[in-house]
């Protein structure tokens, strides 16, 4: 008896269950990378106040287009504020709408979605015609006609932009959604009773996940590339506030004498685009179920 105890009591070595798509996360450099600029880009964005040397308003008179030193990293600007401060609380803006304005066309263009999926017919087409108007303008144009009838403002810009968002979404649920509400596991959730929207809520919806987190990655990328456009055209964020947009317009004139002006924020739009587009693609490849295991 001892001898079946010392034998079978060697420590039981315990296996974690790992999801397949955490492991090819671990794999996929290009959605890893894409994540690190997307943190760096965040924690700028979250600790600016603790990181930035300056206010961001502080005028220093003295010190207008002073080119880059320890005092100043990125230098100043014409009316002498510190350049990087500016940059870091710039992020901030840039962070916020994107994530309203995504958010928005996330709300409205997903509900609108699983309506055409769920219940076809007039529906669909009455949603689908509604978002191929919306497509049939450039985006950029859209957003430009939804800020005159409301005004310049960065609340306005989340709308416009918002609206840019609706068709896209309506598109990537509708499409997910009409394959879903063929399953068996739905069906058989008709047959036992559930109402149009918990079958929506708890069958559609969360296996349109995997698409829909893509394109809000993607989403997310080309709000924050509007909202500069937008601030660049003196659309969306008023002075003094610090929009990368709005800098770059300002400093677009002063670029033969002091070209950190427009190269700072100039480098941060792309940055931060360029992270979110990676990351996108790499969670594209990540959850593919076609993907080997």
């Amino acid at each position: 008896m001892a001898a079946t105890a010392t034998t079978l009591g060697r420590p039981a070595v315990r296996r974690t269950f790992v999801p397949p798509w955490v492991r090819r996360l671990s794999r996929n450099k290009l959605a890893l990378a894409g994540g690190a600029v997307v943190l760096l880009v965040a924690l700028a964005a979250l600790f600016a106040p603790l990181i930035s040397p300056h206010s961001p308003y502080q005028q220093y008179t003295a010190d207008q287009l002073v080119g880059p030193s320890s005092t100043y990293p990125l230098g100043t600007d014409e009316l002498g504020r510190d350049v990087f401060s500016r940059v870091l609380y710039g992020a901030r803006i840039s962070i916020q709408v994107a994530a309203i304005s995504v958010a928005i066309g996330l709300l409205v263009g997903g509900s609108l979605g699983l309506l055409a999926a769920y219940h076809g017919g007039a529906w669909d087409l009455v949603i689908m015609r509604f978002a191929d108007v919306l497509f049939a303008f450039p985006s950029l144009l859209l957003a430009i006609a939804v800020l005159a009838l409301l005004g310049p403002s960065l609340a306005n810009v989340m709308v416009a932009i918002g609206i840019i968002f609706v068709p896209i979404f309506v598109r990537v649920i509708r499409a997910a959604g009409l394959v879903i509400v063929q399953e068996q596991y739905v069906e058989a959730s008709r047959a036992g009773g559930a109402g149009a929207v918990r079958i929506m809520l708890r069958h559609v919806l969360p296996n349109a996940l995997p698409p829909l987190l893509v394109q809000t990655t993607l989403a997310i990328s080309y709000a924050i590339l509007s909202e500069a456009s937008l601030s660049f055209l003196g659309l969306g964020a008023q002075p003094p506030e610090p929009s990368w947009g709005s800098m770059l317009s300002s400093g677009r004139g002063f670029m033969t004498f002091a070209p950190w002006t427009a190269f700072a924020p100039g480098t941060a739009i792309f940055v931060a685009v360029l992270g979110f587009n990676i990351l996108g693609d790499g969670l594209r490849d990540v959850l593919d179920p076609r993907m080997k295991l």
